[in-house]
């Protein structure tokens, strides 16, 4: 019995051993990659959101093939490129505490580099320094990422032109980019939705309203040179739940 015991009690203390070595390892992966990947600014509040209570993936994937970790002067830039964004467009909800930053390349384009930053509240994407999308993850209008988010949206009776919602989107692009960006759309189409939904208020009435408008602005060429969705409140906009600018 003694000699077939010990044989059996080597292999399961290599068994045993193994695993330990291989839980440290991927431990130690994981802490590495979630340090880096949460690099912070100064600005950027040192509470780090807990993924089950925030909703965030619970397990961080992989990364492809043109994916990278950005060092923490790539992370510090993209960071400040979203704050500068938020400093003058009104985000709506926006939570400015960082959970993620991925770099990515291209293999065919040796100057470009993308950033994806992902806060609390929005995921924007940062391309060589200049920000061009910035969406809400969970108050815009798709809600597959928090369903019940439409239960506020029985208080959007405000409303929003296509001529107020123009004149708003040229105000953020003149303070982004100067007037002279006007000088491009002036010519140019100006696409205006507003789908409007039939909401249950808290007590039982029925009520419809149209919760966000879209405004696609193309210039003189036909080129798309903005997309914004306004979240609508009682009176009128009260923030931006999507941005593209490309």
């Amino acid at each position: 019995m003694n000699l077939k015991r010990g044989p059996v009690t080597l292999a399961g203390s290599a068994i045993l051993i193994g695993a330990v070595l291989w839980m440290a390892y991927k431990s130690n992966r994981d802490v590495s990659r979630s340090g880096a990947a949460g690099a912070k600014t100064d600005a950027v509040s040192s509470a780090e959101p807990n993924p089950r209570e925030e909703g965030f993936p619970t397990e961080r994937r992989e990364l492809g093939r043109d994916e990278f970790i950005p060092t923490t002067e790539q992370s510090r830039a993209a960071v400040e490129a979203l704050y500068q964004f938020a400093s003058i467009a009104p985000l709506y909800n926006f939570d400015s505490a960082t959970y993620g930053i991925i770099g990515q390349t291209s293999r065919y384009r040796r100057d470009w580099t993308s950033m994806m930053v992902q806060t609390r509240s929005h995921v924007a994407t940062v391309v060589n320094g200049h920000l061009i999308s910035v969406q809400s993850l969970y108050d815009g209008s798709d809600t597959r990422r928090r369903p019940e988010a439409m239960n506020e949206w029985y208080k959007a009776t405000g409303t929003l032109s296509k001529e107020e919602a123009v004149q708003l989107t040229y105000g953020l692009l003149t303070k982004l980019h100067g007037a002279s960006v006007l000088e491009e759309l002036k010519w140019g189409e100006a696409e205006f939705r507003a789908e409007s939904v039939t909401i249950s208020a808290p007590d039982g009435q029925r009520v419809r309203v149209t919760p966000f408008r879209a405004l696609r602005l193309t210039d003189t060429t036909g080129v798309g040179r903005v997309t914004v969705e306004f979240r609508m409140g009682p009176t009128g906009s009260v923030g931006i739940t999507k941005w593209f600018s490309p």
